[in-house]
């Protein structure tokens, strides 16, 4: 897994554990010659307005935070590492195709579909920050080969538009849920007051671009400007609620763990002070609840905790011996599993799949390899988690665990590079 200095650059330029969606498989689709097309310049610039500021109404005193009893024995531990087959089988996937990026130069796009034993490379270019849609039909990148530009390709008929890329724009971010794709402008972050992110919305249908600036206040939010990795922020789809979780030295340790309905200005649920720290949020696909770690040195244990969004209910999902960090928190695209990832040095530590429904928790392991990073994806309901494992001599493979059969494979065994991101699941088949 990325280190959390790693993970925190990714996110800001490329968005990398967002959610796939589940779609239905198409007939295998034959991959034509691409077709570069040079689109127009975009035709409409809009500038949306700054969010005004109202005024905030007397602060009322925040509910008073849900309690954890002492924790129960430790959660069912699974201790078998998933079943990996080798040889000739039938492989886990079963349609469609999962897509890479190869960063590079020049960058390529692999798909490893269905039935295939190797990898096919589906295009080459230069530049990088490849997204797949939400439809797994189209890429969007940047594309340095002739002149900068937005280059969005269609993966069934092979066609390539380019789009004259704005000197405001440092990357691609993501595509968002109504076919637009969001590149970064610019960030800002200023301890103790806020962070200010400010992005443009494309829309390849038409050309045209909003700039929108999003700005979140952070009153009250205790961490130390100096030390950038203090503080975490965690939205929800929705974009109206926000986990903060904090921690600052200042002669004593202190940590913070807020949410907060930002569209009101209001604390929803908050802790503040005592022993336990708390790392990164991340919220459940349906915005219904948010995970987060707390780290207790009274009780000698982690616990990853999960908090409804209306502030009302918390209760322990699991807990582990002490760590220094919790790196990723990552939820399956149905909400059933959570991805529990720890920091323990340059080349990531061990990660779990705990099922939320019944506490059972299993060891993504190998005795092997190291684990490094993972993506969910959902094909025809099945929970899938695609990984990346190093060898201790630098090489890797690249892993398809099906969860609820706990059965593996490896869809390849070539040296990997250490720069691949890991773009999702299309319903498109390469030859």
């Amino acid at each position: 897994m990325m280190s959390e200095g790693m993970m925190k650059h990714k996110n800001l330029f490329l968005g990398l554990l967002g959610g796939l969606m589940l779609f239905s498989a198409c007939r295998p689709v034959a991959l034509p010659t691409p077709v570069s097309t040079i689109a127009p310049a975009p035709t409409v610039t809009e500038i949306s307005p700054e969010p005004t500021s109202t005024p905030a109404a007397p602060p009322s005193p925040p509910p008073s935070p849900a309690t954890l009893e002492a924790s129960p024995a430790a959660t069912t531990m699974q201790s078998a590492c998933p079943a990996l087959q080798t040889g000739p089988q039938e492989t886990i996937l079963q349609q469609g195709s999962l897509l890479f990026e190869e960063v590079g130069t020049p960058a390529k796009l692999w798909a490893f579909t269905a039935g295939h034993q190797s990898p096919n490379t589906v295009f080459s270019f230069e530049g990088g920050f490849a997204s797949l849609d939400s439809e797994g039909r189209r890429v969007a990148f940047m594309e340095l080969r002739e002149e900068k530009a937005l280059a969005i390709y269609d993966l069934q008929t092979g066609e390539k538009s380019l789009w004259p890329w704005a000197e405001e724009w440092k990357a691609v971010s993501r595509w968002t849920r109504d076919g637009r794709v969001k590149l970064w402008v610019s960030y800002e972050r200023q301890g103790s007051i806020g962070e200010t992110s400010v992005f443009a919305l494309f829309d390849p249908s038409n050309g045209t671009v909003i700039t929108v600036k999003e700005e979140l206040d952070l009153p009250g939010y205790t961490f130390e400007s100096n030390n950038p990795w203090g503080g975490y922020v965690s939205l929800n789809g929705a974009g109206n609620l926000a986990v903060y979780t904090a921690w600052a030295i200042s002669g004593a340790l202190e940590f913070e763990v807020i949410l907060r309905d930002i569209s009101k200005g209001t604390d929803l649920w908050r802790y503040a002070g005592g022993k336990p720290f708390a790392g990164p949020a991340a919220w459940s696909p349906d915005d219904s609840k948010v995970a987060f770690a707390l780290v207790s040195e009274s009780e000698n244990h982690t616990r990853i905790v999960s908090l409804t969004s209306d502030g009302r209910n918390l209760s322990e999902l699991t807990h582990f011996p002490p760590t220094d960090l919790v790196d990723i928190l990552s939820w399956s695209l149905d909400g059933k599993y959570l991805l529990v990832s720890l920091f323990e040095g340059p080349q990531g530590g061990p990660s779990f799949v705990l099922n939320t429904l019944t506490g059972e928790i299993r060891e993504v392991c190998d005795p092997k390899v190291t684990f490094y990073r993972a993506r969910w994806v959902s094909v025809a309901g099945r929970n899938l988690l695609v990984y990346l494992v190093y060898r201790q001599d630098e090489t890797g493979e690249l892993r398809l665990l099906d969860v609820d059969s706990w059965q593996a494979e490896v869809l390849s065994t070539v040296n990997i590079p250490y720069q691949i991101d890991m773009l999702g699941w299309t319903p498109v088949e390469f030859p």
